[in-house]
């Protein structure tokens, strides 16, 4: 049975959404003969990465497409209202004195 290698790229604004390094896994997923699942961050209060746009993810999408890429952009639920993956977890924990946030630098 043939298997079939998916990457899963995690979309952070301003680290990794730039559309030349859409290209760049592009060029990489060929060559892999990969799938890619694009997954936007999930903004978390007290770290400094942040979530791009939707048009930011679309695009970068559209490349990898216009390549000759599979490609899933993935649109989480819940993110809006810190509920998403990673969101809650962190929320709990600092509420129950687990963890102390990270002054937030936003």
């Amino acid at each position: 049975k043939k298997q079939h290698l998916t990457l899963e790229y995690i979309l952070i604004e301003g680290v990794n959404d730039m559309l030349d390094q859409a290209r760049i896994l592009a060029g990489h997923a060929r060559r892999l003969k990969a799938k890619v699942n694009l997954i936007p961050y999930n903004t978390v209060d007290g770290l400094d990465w942040k979530r791009p746009s939707e048009d930011q993810c679309r695009a970068f999408r559209d490349i990898l497409k216009n390549a000759g890429v599979s490609a899933t952009l993935r649109m989480e639920k819940g993110h809006d209202i810190d509920a998403a993956c990673g969101q809650l977890r962190l929320k709990q924990e600092t509420e129950e004195g687990i963890i102390a946030p990270a002054p937030s630098k936003r």
